[in-house]
């Protein structure tokens, strides 16, 4: 089963396009592999730094994600958590017929009274921790209700009325 026996990709992309208006995160959806099948909305500059290293990338943004994907796949549940650079992200697992088949996951948010790991960001890029701290200022910052909720509506719609929450 994949996640275009589940829906369209016209389909996806409308729930990933709510989803990103809604939060204002880029949103994505993952196969069973932790692969961007689809995207919505624009990373931020430090976001983008980070994805554009070849050592950062897997260290802070694939590390997250896949231990949050097996967190969500495992629990049956959303998982709400933060990268290794302190970004807020959220992964919410996609099932059908009881097979795990991918994952919406959001990103590249900060939390009000949360650190971003800026010396880890400019050491895992080779921009420097200088560097990573200009770009900090720019990340925008969100409500972590607001992202549970998003995340608690997106399961709800993926799993049915009996879905268990975060």
């Amino acid at each position: 089963m994949r996640l275009y026996d589940v829906k369209s990709k016209e389909e996806w992309q409308e729930i990933l396009d709510t989803t990103q208006r809604d939060i204002e995160m880029p949103t994505a959806l993952l196969d069973d592999g932790n692969a961007i099948v689809l995207k919505s909305g624009a990373r931020n500059n430090l976001c983008t730094a980070i994805r554009e290293g070849n050592e950062s990338k897997p260290f802070i943004c694939g590390t997250s994600q896949q231990a949050m994907a097996s967190r969500a796949q495992q629990d049956r549940r959303p998982v709400l958590d933060a990268c290794q650079a302190g970004l807020a992200k959220f992964v919410v697992p996609i099932f059908h017929d009881d097979a795990y088949v991918g994952c919406i996951t959001a990103c590249g948010s900060c939390l009000p009274g949360e650190e971003i790991e800026t010396y880890l960001v400019g050491k895992s890029t080779g921009m420097g921790d200088e560097r990573a701290a200009a770009l900090e200022k720019d990340v925008p910052c969100t409500d972590g209700h607001r992202l549970r909720s998003a995340a608690e509506k997106l399961w709800q719609q993926l799993s049915g009325p009996d879905a268990k929450t975060a």
